[in-house]
């Protein structure tokens, strides 16, 4: 009880079983029980409520966990009661010597504190694999970030030479409610996830349904995400910016699997009555369309729609005709302008989720920044305010970028970006930039971020572009 560290950990045992036990505690790195290169691991009956993990699989860390080569391995977890907790059923982060043949079935995930009930997380220094992973017969009753989530990109994320595995992982006749999304698993592109298998599944009341970045030939049946089946059409969008009499052509991507999709393309008058002007990849923009809309749909009949398209005139381009196609307005920003908080909350107002209400100081009157408040683009000052003429460094716009992507990373840890001012990076913004960098939202520039410079319009623009591309506007 109250442990300052992880509760329970064997490590390098064999035949270990743990029974009827309760674990709570609350504090920074609380897990509740790590096995960590053991083989034959029986967990059962047990009660979790930690500060951290509840149950975490490990096998090493880093050079030591490769040498040692000590698999954590055949592992049951069952019948077993999980409340708060970064991860229910966690694998990782140290995994060097790989994870391998785990069953968790028959348990109950119950709290609103708990941010995930399986977990898988690695990166490129780690190394090592997780296969013959399965989670099934479960009820997650509560969650607040997702139901399964995997990622490579925990702490120090592409940063090293040992790129991991995820294998042969199952998740099957599970119930779950609530969360930032329902299922979040991704890969490097160098090492997609193989033998994934999602079935029989049903997750409600989730913000956003599923994020899935390179699987490879991925198994899902009867997979329901607030009410939608997967695998479906994810990410349309429309790609440059559509002219009078200019084609255009369709973008979209398979989310939960690949789906061979038809494309579908709608023209308006006004912004908001549609109707159907033609079929294909490609489409010609007719003289008199003021706004366009692209339909993906799959042989199932899941159909995803794009945001409406402005149609600009012929001699509007670059980033800023971009932004103004998709309801991102620049305003009469001139690309050598350093720009403001307020103006970047008016710009990012599309893709932020508008639902969220900020009460916040009376600097953010203006729905715009009360929005961007809310969505936490920004960080209000030690006064409490928002400052929306204060302008913008290029350290906080990674922050801005990696927020208004749609990607979110609870509990990820954090990381220094790999350039030549690491140090000059203030460590509240180290580690979305690092993210920021890794999914091309921004750059580096002769190997130097310079945190501390302050964004001018052109590059504000040219950011929240790519930042719209990721996101499927």
């Amino acid at each position: 009880m109250q442990s300052p560290m992880w509760q329970i950990s064997p490590c390098m045992c064999r035949s270990v079983i743990i029974d009827g036990v309760t674990a709570r505690s609350h504090g920074p790195n609380n897990d509740g029980c790590d096995p960590e290169s053991c083989h034959g691991v029986w967990i059962k009956n047990c009660t979790f409520d930690t500060g951290d993990d509840c149950i975490s699989l490990k096998s090493g860390r880093d050079r030591d966990g490769r040498e040692a080569a000590m698999p954590c391995e055949y592992v049951l977890i069952e019948n077993n009661d999980f409340a708060d907790g970064h991860g229910g059923v966690a694998i990782g982060s140290e995994m060097s010597g790989g994870i391998r043949y785990v069953l968790a079935m028959g348990n109950h995930f119950r709290s609103p504190n708990l941010t995930y009930a399986l977990r898988l997380k690695t990166n490129a220094r780690r190394g090592g694999y997780v296969e013959k992973v399965m989670l099934c017969d479960s009820v997650i009753s509560a969650v607040h970030g997702a139901a399964f989530h995997g990622t490579m990109l925990y702490e120090d994320g592409r940063n090293g030479e040992f790129l991991p595995a995820f294998r042969d992982i199952q998740v099957e006749n599970i119930k779950a409610f609530g969360g930032d999304y329902g299922i979040f698993l991704e890969a490097f592109p160098e090492v997609p996830v193989t033998g994934l298998v999602l079935k029989n599944i049903a997750i409600t009341g989730v913000t956003r349904e599923m994020r899935s970045m390179n699987w490879k030939d991925a198994r899902v049946e009867n997979v329901t995400i607030n009410g939608k089946s997967f695998p479906r059409p994810g990410y349309v969008r429309i790609k440059s910016v559509p002219h009078p009499s200019c084609e255009v052509e369709a973008a979209s991507e398979g989310c939960g699997g690949e789906v061979a999709v038809s494309y579908i393309w709608e023209i308006s008058s006004d912004g908001e009555t549609f109707e159907k002007a033609g079929e294909g990849e490609r489409f010609s923009v007719p003289a008199g369309a003021s706004f366009i809309r692209l339909r993906a749909r799959d042989e199932h009949g899941n159909e995803e729609m794009s945001c409406p398209y402005r149609v600009l005139p012929k001699t509007e381009e670059g980033e800023a005709a971009r932004l103004l196609c998709r309801g991102m307005y620049p305003e009469t920003l001139k690309e050598d302008e350093k720009v403001t908080r307020g103006q970047l909350s008016r710009m990012l107002l599309s893709l932020a989720d508008r639902s969220l209400k900020a009460s916040g100081p009376s600097d953010t009157r203006e729905e715009a920044c009360a929005v961007a408040a809310a969505n936490r683009f920004f960080p209000l000052n030690k006064s409490g305010r928002f400052e929306p003429e204060r302008t913008v460094t290029r350290q906080e716009m990674a922050t801005v970028a990696m927020q208004a992507c749609g990607v979110n990373y609870r509990n990820a840890s954090s990381t220094y970006p790999v350039c030549r001012d690491s140090g000059e990076v203030d460590d509240n913004y180290a580690t979305n930039v690092a993210r920021a960098l890794y999914f091309g939202f921004m750059e580096l520039c002769g190997g130097y971020f310079y945190p501390g410079r302050e964004v001018l319009a052109g590059e504000a623009m040219a950011i929240l572009n790519r930042v719209a591309d990721f996101a499927g506007r």
